[in-house]
């Protein structure tokens, strides 16, 4: 399922948007965001604590 009227497919623009803040929110922190592993655990538990859910 690619989306629907109340969930739109991601497009590219979204994911590049995505993926800039969270490489910022790695550099700040000294970590490299590839492989993903402990980072995007860390970067997800903090967007959680602020509030943000796992989608925006």
């Amino acid at each position: 399922m690619t989306g629907s009227a109340e969930s739109p497919a991601p497009c590219p623009a979204n994911y590049a948007i995505g993926w800039a803040a969270f490489a910022a929110w790695c550099a700040a922190r000294a970590l490299p965001p590839l492989p993903v592993d402990q980072a995007a655990a860390a970067w997800l538990n903090a967007r959680a604590r602020e509030g943000r859910a796992r989608s925006s």
